[in-house]
This record gives C-alpha cells, sequence and structure tokens, in this order.
C-alpha cells in the first residue's frame, strides 16, 4: 500500500512534534512521516512522545534541516526514499515585527530552472535570510542579530515600564504624605529623617481609622439634632394651636382645674398605692424583690382597683374644696 509522504518542518516541541507523532500513529497506517528539525539533538522529545503513542516502526523518521541553508535542503531531500513529498507542512513559527519592507530585503519563492510546485523549493525560500524573526515555542529557527535586537526592544520597553510604575508609586507616597496630617508631625523618635513607606502607610491606616470614627460621630449628632428639630416643629405647632385656641376663646379656661388640684390628685393616688406597695414588698434580696413586684402589680394596680383608689381620692378632695 502506497503512503502518503508527509514533511513537517520543526517538530521539536509544540505543533510540529504532536502533529508528525498524531500522523505516524494514526490508525490507517497511511502515512510516512519526515520529522525536520534543525538540531537533532533536540529529538528527545519527538521520539519519547512517539513510544508514548505507540507509532509502528517505520512510520516516522527524523531528518536535519535548517531551511536556511541549501545544503541542508539538499541533504534531507536525498534521504526521502520515496523520492517524492505529498504534503508539505511549513510549521516553523514565525514573529514578524513589522512590514516586509521595513524588516527585511523580501524572499524569493522560486529559483531559476525550479517547478512552482516542487515542495523543496518551497522549503528552501519559504523563509528569508533577513525579513522574518522566529520567536514561537515551535520555530527551531533563530537569527541571532534579530533577535538580540528584539530583546533589547523587550527589555527597554520593560525598563520604562517598570520606571513608570516606581514613579507612580513614589507619587503616591507624596500625596499621602501630603494629605495625611500625621505625616506631617515631626517624630522626634526618627529625629530629622524621611519616613520610611512603612510609617507612611500605617498613619494612612491609622488617620482613616480616625476619619471613620469622626465620620460615625457627627452622623449621630446629625441624627439626634434632627430629632430635636422634628422635636421644636411639634411643640411649635402645638403653641400655636393653643394661642389660636386662647384668642379665639379669651374666656375660656377661666373654670378649668389648677395644676395644683391635679397634683393633689396624684398625689392621693401614689400615697394610696405606696401605702400597699410599702407593705407587700420586701427588700432582703433582689431575688425577692423581683417577685414581690409582680406580685403587688397584679394584685393592688388592677383596673377595678386602681378605680377605686381615684374614685375615693376624688371624694376626698371635693369635700377640702367645697
Amino acid at each position: 500500500m502506497a503512503h502518503t509522504v508527509v514533511l513537517i518542518t520543526g517538530c521539536s516541541s509544540g505543533i510540529g512534534l504532536h502533529l508528525a507523532v498524531r500522523l505516524a500513529s494514526d490508525p490507517s497506517q497511511s502515512f510516512k512521516v519526515y520529522a525536520t528539525l534543525r538540531d537533532l539533538k533536540t529529538q528527545g522529545r519527538l521520539w519519547e512522545a512517539a513510544r508514548a503513542r505507540g507509532c509502528p516502526l517505520g512510520s516516522l523518521e527524523t531528518l536535519q534541516l535548517d531551511v536556511r541553508d541549501s545544503k541542508s535542503v539538499a541533504a534531507a531531500r536525498e534521504r526521502v526514499t520515496e523520492g517524492r513529498v505529498d504534503v508539505l507542512v511549513c510549521n516553523a513559527g514565525l514573529g514578524l515585527l513589522g512590514p516586509l519592507e521595513a524588516v527585511g530585503g523580501g524572499s524569493k519563492m522560486t529559483e531559476p530552472g525550479a517547478s512552482p510546485e516542487d515542495p523543496w523549493v518551497k522549503v528552501e525560500y519559504a523563509y528569508s535570510d533577513n525579513s522574518l524573526d522566529p520567536d514561537d515555542e515551535d520555530s527551531d529557527y533563530h537569527q541571532e542579530a534579530y533577535k538580540e535586537s528584539y530583546k533589547d526592544r523587550r527589555r527597554r520597553a520593560h525598563t520604562q515600564a517598570e520606571q513608570k510604575r516606581r514613579d507612580a508609586i513614589k507619587r503616591g507616597y507624596d500625596d499621602l504624605q501630603t494629605i495625611v496630617p500625621t505625616c506631617q508631625q515631626q517624630d522626634f523618635s526618627i529625629g530629622s529623617q524621611k519616613l520610611s513607606k512603612a510609617i507612611v502607610l500605617q498613619k494612612t491606616i491609622d488617620y482613616i481609622q480616625f476619619l471613620h470614627k469622626e465620620k460615625k460621630k457627627q452622623e449621630e449628632e446629625v441624627s439626634t439634632l434632627r430629632k430635636d428639630v422634628t422635636a421644636l416643629k411639634i411643640m411649635k405647632v402645638n403653641y400655636e394651636q393653643i394661642v389660636k385656641a386662647h384668642q379665639d376663646n379669651p374666656h375660656e379656661g377661666e373654670d378649668q382645674v389648677s395644676d395644683q388640684v391635679k397634683f393633689n390628685v396624684f398625689q392621693g393616688i401614689m400615697d394610696s398605692l405606696f401605702q400597699s406597695f410599702n407593705a407587700s414588698i420586701s427588700v432582703a434580696s433582689f431575688q425577692e424583690l423581683s417577685a414581690c413586684v409582680f406580685s403587688w402589680i397584679e394584685e393592688h394596680c388592677k383596673p377595678q382597683t386602681l378605680r377605686e383608689i381615684v374614685i375615693g381620692v376624688l371624694h376626698q378632695l371635693k369635700n377640702q374644696l367645697y
């Protein structure tokens, strides 16, 4: 049975490695896979994965291939015993940091005398010597000079970002020392030394807690004042009604009971209740006091009993007044 010859570049790791193992271990056994690597010293992971997947003998071979080197391409071509490539997977991951015209000198896809359909031509010239920068985990191809330039730019960008972060943190601490009053007060324990970040943060936390307490206290004061205002409004309305009623009926209330009489009624009721309270309550202990109070209330503060006391007090005061 004729196999489908598959050549995959960049098989040391990642997509290239997994694709090669997947095709080589296909249950139909219809693929002959050539996995190429720029450095055969890195093929260990590929063969470990192939053994784990149970690839049949002869379904997978490795070739040394550097697409930038025409001699390497020719040598790999000679090792393909079938004399053809049915499927070509150019897997080497390449990163382009700008337009092709700005990065390098372009790439030619064919050479004089070669067929456009020749896969080896595509392998050899699919990558420009200077235009692309391999920076992917699946790539086996590196251009050292451009890579160093890319690393330098990344390092410079990282340094700038870190400096911005540190400047922002410093401005934040400076603002805290300006806002927090206790940071402006001289601490004699440290003398004229600059406040450390830890001290600034601690003073800020203490100040925030102080502000929370002050806010809570002010909220309680506002609540109390609102209640006072409400009470005063009620009193104002009541007094206005009293004044209006007096103006409408100036002689009303001349025959009303005086405050002294009302006090005498209240005093008489309380005296009568206190006599029974004093006779019934024991103060030897708090437990006895509690028990006696409840029993006294149940016995002497019934509505009927209170009614009789009030009627008696009113008769007594009536006899005194008239």
